[in-house]
């Protein structure tokens, strides 16, 4: 082991990014700022809809679609 750095994982953002839908990007830049996936989470899902101005069902729509577009670009399933 010659060193360790710390650097951003931005490898998958301009392809994975790019299949997206506005909305999608939206909820998911949302749930970023505001600590969604940080442990313990800073905000639920309620919270985030309501700063979102939209419906909890349809906040959570995007959010999980575009989850579902990301995911496959950062973990393998082979």
């Amino acid at each position: 082991l010659i060193g360790i750095r710390q650097e951003d994982f931005s490898f998958f953002v301009n392809n994975v990014m790019t299949d997206l839908t506005h909305k999608q990007l939206l909820a998911f830049q949302l749930a970023c700022q505001l600590g969604y996936y940080k442990y313990p989470r800073n905000v639920s899902l309620e919270q985030l809809a309501t700063a979102a101005k939209l419906s909890y069902s349809t906040y959570k729509e995007h959010l999980r679609r575009a989850e579902e577009k990301i995911m496959p670009h950062v973990i393998s399933y082979d």
